[in-house]
């Protein structure tokens, strides 16, 4: 009679036995593979030429820096001012967004790209995209370089290749982890490959009267399109055909869209009262800012802030 537990015992052993051994040989081909890589790399290496000196070697150019004092953040809403400073900046979005640049030029940044922002310019995020259930997230990385260097973009719009990608993961890697040679090192070589895959996308060129009405619907959102054309010196009529063939929506629309924007980002991030979000939003009461959102949302603000409040 056979023993079934010794039998199922020594199944077992000669099982894991050739586990152990398939695995052995597995990491024993992939090693004798790696040496034949490593042995090609060693024979296959071409100098560009003899060196004159085996004590003199490859200098870094004169001057050469790496990017220094690095910030790491993340922004998500729409700040009520202009910046200007002295740092560089990477700014990456995680939904489609546009910037003004010098109070003229308009650049709309898509998902897949980056806007590169150089020290003392003139920079305002625009209320014309973003997210209506985000709002505007995007990764912004700052440093500081005393001098322009070469791996620098040209470009303000770049495009994120796979291997950008990478970097940009091995530097928040990097930053989380305190590494601060390492975080300047991938943020060279990041700006490096950026540089290489500039956007050919050119800037966003919107006619005078809807410059003008943008800015004034940011300081004015309860202006009425009266207001705004009388602002702009055009007549309604005008302000709506321009509004459409621009942007893509008629000016109340816009205004709209922007309100809910404003609206539903404060009430699941801030615990502002109905009166206080009524005001941010332009409403002269609570009243009329809870019944602009639940004839948009369904829902009173209250209700919707409880199903989408932030942690």
């Amino acid at each position: 009679m056979i023993d079934m537990t010794y039998f199922l015992s020594n199944l077992t052993k000669q099982h894991l036995q050739m586990q152990i051994f398939a695995v052995f040989y597995n990491e024993k081909d992939i090693f004798e593979k790696v040496l034949s890589m490593l042995k090609d790399l060693i024979l296959n290496f071409k100098e560009p030429q003899a060196p004159e000196s085996f004590l003199i070697g490859l200098k870094l150019p004169d001057q050469f820096e790496l990017p220094d004092s690095i910030l790491v953040f993340m922004h998500d809403w729409f700040p009520n001012h202009k910046f200007v400073h002295t740092r560089y900046m990477l700014i990456i979005p995680a939904v489609p967004i546009e910037y003004m640049i010098d109070n003229d030029v308009h650049y709309r940044i898509q998902p897949g790209q980056a806007f590169f922002s150089i020290p003392c310019q003139n920079r305002s995020l625009q209320p014309t995209y973003g997210d209506m259930e985000r709002g505007y997230p995007r990764l912004m990385i700052t440093f500081e370089l005393s001098r322009a260097m070469y791996y620098l973009p040209d470009n303000f719009l770049l495009n994120i290749t796979p291997q950008a990608e990478k970097y940009l993961q091995a530097l928040l890697d990097a930053y989380q982890n305190q590494q601060k040679e390492d975080l300047s090192i991938q943020l060279f070589y990041l700006l490096r490959e950026l540089s290489l895959h500039q956007s050919q996308e050119q800037p966003v060129h919107y006619s005078r009267e809807v410059k003008k009405a943008l800015n004034y619907i940011h300081y004015n959102l309860d202006a009425s399109l009266q207001d705004i054309a009388r602002f702009v010196n055009t007549s309604v009529s005008n302000l709506r055909f321009k509004f459409k063939n621009e942007i893509g929506l008629p000016p109340g629309e816009f205004i709209a869209d922007y309100r809910m924007k404003i609206a539903k980002y404060n009430l699941a991030t801030t615990d502002k009262r109905i009166d206080e979000l009524a005001e941010l939003c332009g409403f002269q009461s609570g009243y009329a800012f809870s019944h602009f959102f639940k004839k948009h949302t369904g829902l009173s603000p209250l209700a919707w802030r409880k199903e989408n409040k932030s942690d």
